[in-house]
């Protein structure tokens, strides 16, 4: 028995030792399988996430690279158009020097073109001077070539004007001293003023023809010193025509053209009244009248008259800056821009400083006395009730004293009799403090106000200082009253 059971527990310690071992076994391969499954899931993880890595590096170098391929394509654009604005800034500047070369080679030709025009009109237009016999008559186109042959101051030396007017240098048969009357650019003019206006008539001409027009002006000029001919004039107008001198033009074709065609001829006359409608397209009128003593009235710069006085004329169109100064008042200045059809009047006005200073008040003179009459009320007011409130007090203090020192009454309390004063009291007081701070609030507000309301000076404008009532007492035989004017 002890041997079968011995031999029961041995038989069922081999199979539970037998057991143990399989399941350590089985655990252990268990437990491998297990590490190996979370190794092959790390191992995919750590896979997974080193796609994902690469996936954001190849998104980041895409991103990166097409960065790179946009700055370089915005910088190639950015190239191409400074390329072409430098282009198109070239071909400009090689235009605008072809117009320049173009413009000047036509200035050159113009001006080429005009003197010789000048030179056409000098030789066929203008006053045909000739010494000696055979002088061609005006008009006929002959150049004026003065002929050394005859002698100035020989009785048939003579100078062809225009209108077929002879400049003779001594008196001929048939002139004034024979009973023929003179005309009157003829009157007065001696023998020498005659030969001196002569001399310098055809170093004019000559000048003229050489397109030398300032020489030309001032020589004519000179002439006219000497003798006072329409024909003159008639020659310093053509020679005025290429100087841009269109006052000075008109001046002198008003003065050619004073004696009518039989000074000039038909031709010339006509000529000359056709440039006299040319160049009042240049021209405005301007009228400026100034009453103040000696101001003096000045236009763009140059002095028209010392006042009192009147000056009427023709001006270039264009701004034209009309001033008249005084000592001690203030200059009257007028900047006008005119043009060929204006008919401009000024009357230029000089005022002193005080003549245009004004005073005014930012407000109504009562409004800020209103506001410091408000608060003194108020504040007055205030002290009414302050007073009052001081009486009542006094009233509440006596019937306290009253009270303690009655003998009949050991003892005092505040009755319903007492406590109504001094309610009252305290009431009247507490109004009286506001009425006190609202009343002096508002009055120093209002000398504040008074204050800021005071006449400040400030600068009248001229038309609202003629728009003042004038009042003038009209007395007469039967009537007597007043005349008011103003202007609005």
């Amino acid at each position: 028995m002890k041997t079968r059971r011995v031999l029961t527990w041995a038989l069922a310690l081999v199979f539970f030792l037998a057991s143990g071992g399989v399941g350590a076994q089985s655990n252990q391969s268990g437990s491998g399988s297990e590490s190996a499954s979370q190794s092959e899931q790390s191992g995919s993880k750590a896979s997974r996430s080193e796609r994902k890595e690469t996936r954001r590096e190849r998104r980041r170098r895409e991103r990166r690279e097409a960065r790179r391929k946009r700055r370089r394509e915005a910088r190639k654009a950015a190239a191409e158009a400074e390329a072409a604005r430098a282009e198109e800034a070239n071909a400009a500047a090689a235009e605008a020097e072809a117009a320049k070369k173009a413009e000047a080679k036509n200035a050159e030709q113009a001006r080429n073109a005009e003197a010789g025009q000048a030179a056409a009109r000098a030789q066929t237009g203008a006053v045909q001077v000739e010494a000696g016999h055979g002088t061609p008559e005006a008009g006929d186109g002959s150049p004026a070539e003065p002929a050394q042959s005859a002698s100035p101051g020989s009785a048939g030396s003579k100078d062809q004007l225009a209108g077929g007017e002879q400049l003779r240098t001594q008196p001929q048969a048939g002139s004034a001293s024979n009973g023929k009357k003179q005309r009157p650019w003829e009157k007065g003019v001696s023998t020498e003023d005659r030969q001196a206006a002569w001399d310098l008539f055809r170093q004019a001409n000559k000048h003229l023809k050489d397109s030398l027009f300032v020489k030309a002006v001032a020589k004519y000029r000179e002439a006219l010193t000497h003798w006072d001919h329409p024909g003159i004039h008639f020659n310093l107008a053509l020679a005025l025509q290429e100087l841009d001198q269109p006052l000075a033009l008109h001046e002198s074709l008003e003065k050619a053209m004073q004696h009518g065609p039989s000074a000039l001829g038909k031709e010339r006359f006509a000529r000359a009244r056709d440039y006299k409608k040319l160049v009042l397209k240049q021209l405005a009128n301007l009228e400026v009248t100034c009453l103040e003593p000696e101001a003096r009235v000045t236009l763009n710069g140059e002095l028209l008259f010392v006042a009192p006085g009147k000056w009427k004329g023709l001006v270039r169109v264009g701004k034209h800056n009309i001033v008249a100064t005084k000592t001690g008042y203030i200059n009257a200045n007028e900047v006008h821009e005119l043009k060929h059809t204006d008919n401009l009047s000024l009357e230029l006005k000089l005022y002193t400083a005080e003549d245009v200073t004004g005073y005014r008040r930012r407000w109504s003179r009562w409004k800020p006395w209103t506001v410091f009459g408000v608060g003194t009320a108020l504040a007055l007011t205030g002290a009414g009730f302050h007073w009052a409130a001081v009486s009542n007090y006094d009233d509440f203090d006596q019937r306290i004293e009253d009270c303690r020192t009655d003998p009949n009454r050991p003892g005092c309390r505040e009755t319903e009799d007492i406590l109504p004063i001094r309610d009252r009291a305290d009431v009247q007081q507490g109004v009286a403090y506001a009425l006190y701070a609202v009343g002096g609030a508002t009055l120093v507000s209002g000398l504040v106000l008074v204050y800021a309301n005071r006449l400040k000076p400030y600068r009248l404008d001229v038309e609202e200082r003629d728009r003042r009532v004038v009042v003038v007492p009209v007395i007469g035989g039967d009537m007597a009253g007043i005349s008011a004017a103003f202007r609005f």
